[in-house]
């Protein structure tokens, strides 16, 4: 009797919230627009009027939920375009703070920068006034090489091979080395401006002033005209 009157009571449960949720969905109404753009409140919300957006209403008429209509493919596109936009500027944000953590792991002072500057072009230069050297060298060879070869025009003989082809290989040497010098000349303008824009960055993050100057530049004490008494 007692099993029997709990299930009783469990059913009346049920039927009682399948009532209250069928009562729920009745009392459920939508606003939305149809084809011609005309305002409707029905029960029911056809499947392409969905697409438009609507309302759910109550049926005292209050909004209790807005459903924006669905982006169109022009509109889908440029929010992914937005979407990438914002993810790559947050990576662009993290690529920037692990630079300025590396960058002041390096240098505390900006003017660690400018030391390391100059110290990177001494070896550049140095680098440099070495092929210059091989040039010189080279050249001397060529010398060398062609007054072999006058010596033998003026005998009467042929220009042995081996003389020609030693001069066009130095000769080759000459223009590949003196290309390299330039593009090491061409190397040690960009170099400052990186270490420069280093030592601007430096000065943002650590808020402190250079006192040694970059290289070719006016130390900072006499920038701006003298300083007042």
């Amino acid at each position: 009797m007692i099993r029997l009157t709990r299930l009783l009571q469990s059913l009346g449960i049920l039927a009682a919230g399948l009532t209250l949720s069928a009562a729920v969905t009745a009392g459920t109404l939508y606003r939305y627009q149809d084809q011609e753009g005309n305002p409707v409140i029905s029960h029911t919300l056809p499947q392409e009027a969905s697409q438009r957006g609507y309302e759910i209403l109550t049926t005292s008429g209050r909004v209790i939920e807005t459903v924006p209509p669905a982006l169109t493919d022009a509109q889908r596109a440029a929010k992914e375009a937005e979407e990438q936009a914002r993810v790559a500027e947050r990576e662009k944000q993290a690529r920037q703070r692990a630079a300025d953590r590396q960058l002041l792991r390096t240098f505390s002072h900006p003017d660690d920068v400018v030391r390391a500057l100059e110290r990177k072009l001494e070896q550049m230069r140095s680098l440099i006034e070495l092929k210059q050297g091989n040039v010189v060298n080279i050249r001397s060879q060529i010398r060398n090489e062609q007054s072999r070869a006058a010596d033998a025009e003026r005998a009467g003989r042929t220009i042995p091979v081996e003389v020609l082809h030693k001069i066009q290989a130095l000769q080759q040497d000459i223009s590949e080395t003196e290309a390299e010098i330039a593009r090491q000349e061409s190397a040690i303008s960009s170099t400052v401006a990186d270490y420069e824009a280093m030592a601007d960055r430096v000065e943002d993050l650590t808020e402190k002033q250079r006192t040694k100057p970059l290289p070719g530049e006016m130390p900072p004490e006499s920038q701006g005209g003298q300083l007042p008494q």
